[in-house]
């Protein structure tokens, strides 16, 4: 199994950022502004993704952490996925 580029990711418009990695969250055949929201919340999907993942281990290996700070982290995952503040 390959290996995801680490977090933390950036989103820049319709563009994820990460130490010399880019990605462009693009979709075509929409409406241009069904295409631009939809593209933007992939790249904050994409962006998330590392955070996600990590929640997730914690929520399933109880990672030595109470369950407040467990809830914490896929809070903030989950805010950060959806563009709104933790």
């Amino acid at each position: 199994m390959s290996k995801h580029t680490p977090g933390p990711w950036e989103v820049q418009n319709m563009t994820v950022f990460n130490s010399g990695c880019m990605f462009v969250a693009n979709c075509d055949g929409l409406g241009d502004v069904d295409r631009i929201e939809i593209s933007r919340a992939n790249a904050r999907l994409i962006a998330a993704a590392p955070d996600l993942l990590a929640a997730l281990k914690v929520l399933v290996d109880n990672g030595g952490i109470g369950p407040e700070q467990m809830f914490r982290d896929a809070r903030a995952a989950i805010a950060k996925a959806e563009g709104v503040p933790a």
